[in-house]
């Protein structure tokens, strides 16, 4: 009795409003996906937060560089130049 109790509350966190499925292989085939998806879209979004939070550290790099008058001209494929005001 318990166990069915938790695969309709399984069911019910995998689709809301719908009346609960009786397969119990549907229901974990189902529960099997949603954790993948749910394992995949948290991967992105943490390589989403290491890339902004590198951007956040060049902009600080460079806010600080340009306090004391030093331009920085970034070039794709070329490089850095690095021009001191004076």
């Amino acid at each position: 009795m318990m166990y069915y109790s938790r695969f309709n509350e399984l069911c019910a966190i995998l689709e809301p409003g719908k009346p609960p499925k009786a397969d119990k292989v549907a229901i974990l085939s189902d529960a099997t996906r949603l954790l993948n998806q749910l394992r995949t879209e948290a991967q992105k979004l943490k390589q989403s937060n290491e890339s902004l939070q590198d951007s956040i550290k060049s902009l600080k790099v460079c806010q600080s560089i340009n306090s004391q008058n030093i331009w920085i001209t970034i070039r794709p494929f070329t490089g850095v130049q690095v021009v001191a005001a004076g």
